[in-house]
């Protein structure tokens, strides 16, 4: 199976793939859409009495953006996590093509 349709990959009946990405910085950059752009880094957030979620970091045509990811499952959103970082410079799209039959 695909990363970008395993079933657990969503929140509350809304996937969670692809990543909606948000501009960082000053605001200039352009709206983007879909699996686009180079994975550079993802955080870990575990709030207290929440359900994990993930940041997601990329650049895009030399512009940088932000996506949260979140999830029902904490433990599929920690394999997710470990599957992101191993996965550090290759592509949005190349990501969602990963084969995650091993995972929950």
């Amino acid at each position: 199976m695909l990363l970008r349709e395993h079933p657990l990959l969503s929140y509350r009946g809304f996937s969670s793939w692809p990543p909606r990405w948000r501009a960082r910085g000053d605001g200039s950059s352009p709206h983007v859409v879909g699996e686009i752009g180079v994975l550079t880094e993802v955080v870990l957030h575990t709030p207290r009495g929440r359900s994990s979620e993930l940041f997601l970091f990329m650049e895009h045509r030399d512009h940088r953006y932000l996506a949260a990811m979140l999830f029902n499952d904490d433990a599929f959103c920690r394999q997710i996590y470990a599957l992101l970082r191993e996965n550090y410079g290759r592509t949005i799209e190349e990501i969602g093509s990963l084969d995650v039959d091993g995972l929950l």
